[in-house]
């Protein structure tokens, strides 16, 4: 049965109008944040947030919290897993995309023991049947095959996921060995004689226990062992004749000790010892031991019952059979040494090769086919304060949003437009011409506008000190009085009437130390004038780059001088096309880590007279690293084609080009990671994967350590109240609040983000979460008002 806040939220998206705007109180997003994060983008901003209730609520938000929780399992990363596990990373080495150039998990950690998983703690074999008694002790590990479990960016072209775009992938390759089981008896290996050496003893095998119900030799002088059929069972239990558990009912034995005949769900069978028998309702059941007592007084028939039954046989050389069916690609090794067909029992080794290529998605996991009893889960990918950079164009220009290393934001400033003959230039327009490179000149007749110095006014130059850089425009020159004056775009920061000299260079340390530009400034007005121009001398320290929050940078192209003083002297190339490249960079990458650098690339269409990504493909963008797998895919979906990339560092494109195009290029702080865990079958997702639990506002020791959604106004939360700056005391923390309405509020949390979702009373609140979940304009905050939870107005501000 649904909820009435999940029914209502499902009304509330058919039905919730926009109104007039309306003045929300208390500041919102004012730092580097607020550019990418609006009430639109709810729940994809979100995903990795937590969702905090008021204690003061005493539960009464509770069931609005949830509904915000419900929003976000679709985005939600998950980062844990509760039982048995270990995420693969050895001695700080990690899991990195293409890993030691597709060489795989091996690389990282090439066997995994009992210093890693419980699972695979050492056992003690006691041999206490036939000729030879005694105790061994073995270990266990599961090792791994070279180029195989690699991390890959690619398209999976089999199966369900055919037709679906490029991602991310823990892959196997067809007929390449995947892992071995190992078990190692670490004395002297086990002398047999005979079956009956080995029969009935008990193997304890990654953490279940499995009977050997029979054996064979391939000699009867201490042979060597050529098979071993093990059971186990979920429940296993010694049973007399007439007793009952779990639905089997032992009814008798044969006289010879080799059949067990038991009753279950209404019907009678045979069941051979060492054997398995499927029952009506698909349920296993084994027989592990027979034994027969037909003397008086002596006792009764026994037999030891497996429910639940698994039948595992290993046969030297031989694939693997689990209750009598083929494992495909397995293969099994049994000897008395490293040495194949040596007498005695030393090693077992159980080795699994896919037959078929084999691609397991994020959140998905690959199972131990023989033994169930672990699995490989692609859990996660690890990316570290992702830096989003955005690059849009239009018909005529090229938009850069980015932010520099102090997280200073150029938004969606033009870099490039296209001029009068459809040539490529760097700027804003004709009279906001970019400098990029140092010494290079602008003139005012460039910018095609006659001779007047004052037509300078307005050029910018692309400053790069210290790692640090801005785009910087010249606002005034004063002729008269040799001053001049800047403005830094993405800051907003005004340099007003600094002096310079005519006709020689000027250092402007009011900005930077090292800034020298040179004004020539010609005031003849005649016909025969010489023209006036900047000379960009020193803007940069390190080249045309705009270093980005991440240490990542993105790279100007070059301008092609040919008639210095007319208006097309500065296009980009020859060839008409501009190009950017974005770069990696970080000390502290592992060696084994590809450091990539790639152009993205626009041309001039003739045809349709605009702007255009070079190709509608791959070639758009280019990379110029060896060894890369830097490879753009696509999906056609309604003629719009979506490209997406992965470097090896971790580094994520996207483009879209349907008319308009626009790419983002999604940058972390660190090597990205997978989180890929080796595990115990029943190790599970903490909860269900890719659910979120909200947590209670005491359960939080720093509200500003990660993005948050508060739900509960001040009086019921005091986190909430914490970031208004309102009281936690009844009246005054329901200032502002009006019965029937609630607020959706995104605030600054110090390098992170805040949505606050309150009401005046609890059904207020849960009015708030039910219209998050609806169609939101791309607003800060919100009112919603109305009598019920289904029929709500939301005016935004």
């Amino acid at each position: 049965m649904q909820s009435f806040a999940t029914k209502a939220k499902k009304t509330m998206r058919k039905v919730a109008a926009l109104g007039a705007g309306a003045a929300m109180m208390g500041s919102t997003l004012t730092g580097a944040l607020a550019v990418s994060i609006n009430l639109d983008d709810y729940p994809a901003s979100f995903k990795d947030a937590t969702v905090v209730v008021g204690t003061a609520a005493g539960g009464a938000d509770d069931v609005a919290a949830a509904d915000i929780a419900a929003d976000l399992p679709a985005t939600a990363s998950v980062t844990t897993i509760s039982g048995d596990s270990y995420m693969v990373e050895k001695g700080g080495d990690k899991f990195n995309l293409n890993e030691n150039s597709g060489a795989g998990i091996r690389e990282v950690d090439a066997s995994v023991t009992d210093r890693e998983l419980d699972l695979l703690a050492d056992q003690t074999f006691n041999d206490d049947e036939g000729t030879n008694t005694d105790e061994h002790d073995y270990t266990q590990s599961i090792d791994f095959g070279n180029s195989t479990l690699v991390w890959k960016f690619d398209r999976d072209t089999s199966g369900d996921r055919e037709g679906d775009p490029a991602g991310d992938y823990l892959y196997l390759t067809s007929n390449t060995y995947a892992w071995n089981y190992t078990l190692k008896i670490t004395g002297s290996k086990v002398k047999v004689k005979d079956a009956a050496d080995l029969e009935n003893t008990v193997l304890n095998i990654l953490g279940r226990d499995w009977t050997i119900v029979d054996a064979s030799m391939s000699n009867s002088s201490y042979g060597t062992v050529d098979q071993l059929t093990l059971l186990a069972g979920d429940v296993t239990a010694t049973l007399v004749q007439g007793s009952t558990k779990g639905g089997v009912t032992i009814i008798d034995v044969d006289e010879s000790e080799t059949k067990c005949i038991i009753e279950y769900g209404g019907s009678t069978y045979q069941i051979d010892k060492g054997t398995t028998k499927t029952m009506a309702d698909g349920t296993i059941i084994g027989i592990t031991d027979v034994t027969a007592v037909h003397e008086t007084g002596a006792g009764q028939d026994m037999c030891e019952v497996n429910i639940g039954a698994h039948k595992v046989t290993l046969e030297d050389g031989k694939e693997v059979q689990v209750n009598n069916e083929d494992i495909d690609g397995t293969e099994v090794f049994i000897s008395g040494n490293v040495t194949k067909d040596v007498p005695g029992l030393k090693y077992i080794i159980v080795s699994y090769t896919p037959e078929d290529n084999t691609w397991v998605a994020k959140g998905e996991s690959l199972e131990d086919p023989v033994f169930g009893a672990f699995k490989i889960v692609f859990n996660d990918i690890i990316e570290t304060d992702k830096e989003e950079i955005k690059i849009d164009i239009t018909s005529d220009k090229i938009y850069l949003t980015a932010q520099n290393r102090e997280g200073d934001l150029l938004d969606n400033e033009v870099i490039c437009f296209l001029n009068a003959t459809n040539r490529f230039e760097w700027g804003k327009d004709r009279k906001h011409l970019m400098a990029v490179f140092n010494n290079e000149n602008i003139t005012n007749r460039s910018v095609g506008e006659g001779v007047s110095p004052k037509n300078l006014k307005g050029t910018r130059f692309l400053y790069s000190f210290d790692d640090v850089s801005h785009i910087v425009e010249i606002t005034d020159i004063d002729t008269s009085e040799n001053q001049t004056s800047f403005k830094i775009i993405d800051t907003g920061e005004v340099f007003s009437d600094l002096g310079y000299t005519d006709g020689a260079t000027t250092t402007f340390a009011d900005i930077h130390g090292d800034l020298v530009l040179g004004f020539n400034i010609n005031l003849d007005a005649g016909a025969a004038a010489t023209y006036s121009n900047i000379n960009f001398t020193t803007i940069q320290d390190s080249g045309p780059y705009w270093f980005t929050l991440n240490k990542g940078n993105i790279t100007f192209t070059n301008k092609t001088a040919t008639n210095p003083g007319t208006p097309d002297s500065y296009r980009i190339n020859e060839n008409g096309n501009c190009s950017m490249q974005f770069g990696e960079e970080d000390d502290g990458v592992e060696d084994e880590v590809q450091l990539d650098w790639f152009n993205i690339s626009f041309t001039y269409d003739s045809t349709d007279d605009e702007i255009q990504w070079e190709s509608a493909g791959s070639s758009a963008i280019q990379s110029n690293v060896a060894n890369s797998v830097f490879s753009l895919e696509q999906k056609d979906d309604d003629s719009q084609y979506n490209y997406m990339a992965r470097t090896e560092y971790g580094t994520y494109v996207e483009v879209y080009t349907k008319d308009d195009g626009d790419l983002t290029i999604h940058y972390p702080s660190e090597a990205a990671t997978a989180d890929v865990r080796i595990a115990a079958s029943e190790a599970v997702a903490g909860g269900q994967i890719g659910t979120v639990t909200p947590v209670l506002e005491s359960e939080v020791s720093d509200v500003a350590a990660q993005d948050v959604i508060l739900v509960g106004g001040p009086c019921a939360n005091g986190l909430t109240a914490q970031l208004m700056g309102a009281s936690t005391s009844w009246p005054a923390c329901n200032s502002g609040f009006t019965m029937g309405e609630a607020i959706l509020k995104l605030m600054d949390n110090g390098n992170n983000v805040a949505l606050i979702v309150a009401g005046y009373n609890a059904e207020d609140t849960q009015r708030g979460a039910v219209a998050l979940g609806g169609s939101l304009p791309a607003k800060q905050s919100a009112t919603v008002t109305g009598s019920s939870l289904e029929l709500s107005e939301i005016t935004v501000s």
